[in-house]
């Protein structure tokens, strides 16, 4: 992406407290959602939340999209590719089950920080293992904070 000043927010859906917006006007090969909501607005005005609480504040949200997803036939069947450590505070193989979406199969990869005179220099893969089934939804959980683990992964 080179010019993120194009790329605007466009409501999809507001149900049940639940608002989405796709992002647009850029060069994107995949779909990319931005969800909101008051548990996940909670969590970023309190970062004293951690461990299973914040795990708890994202289910409603993240069952809601899938929920809307599944309607608009976006979504029947998925891959999660869960990024460690923060894929563990992300409930996306919960909300799948709760949706009725069928998971064929959960990937892990870690990205871990490398450091240098004690700053942060970069991030490293240690560890992947990814598999896809044909014609199902790759699904990415993490819990952003930079979006530099994201973009890292995806290019590898």
């Amino acid at each position: 992406m080179k010019d993120w000043n194009e790329v605007v927010l466009v409501p999809e859906f507001n149900e049940q407290g639940v608002a989405c917006y796709r992002l647009d006007g850029g060069d994107y090969l995949n779909e990319y959602y931005i969800v909101s909501e008051a548990e996940t607005r909670k969590l970023l005005n309190t970062p004293e939340i951690v461990g299973y609480e914040v795990y708890d504040c994202l289910i409603p949200s993240t069952s809601q999209m899938l929920y809307y997803f599944k309607e608009q036939k976006k979504v029947t069947t998925a891959n999660i590719l869960s990024i460690l450590r923060g894929a563990l505070n992300y409930p996306l193989e919960e909300s799948c089950y709760r949706e009725h979406i069928r998971v064929h199969d959960i990937s892990f990869l870690s990205s871990e920080r490398v450091f240098a005179d004690e700053e942060i220099e970069g991030l490293e893969i240690k560890y992947s293992k990814l598999t896809m089934v044909p014609d199902s939804t790759l699904m990415i959980g993490d819990i952003i904070a930079s979006g530099e683990t994201l973009i890292h992964c995806c290019v590898m």
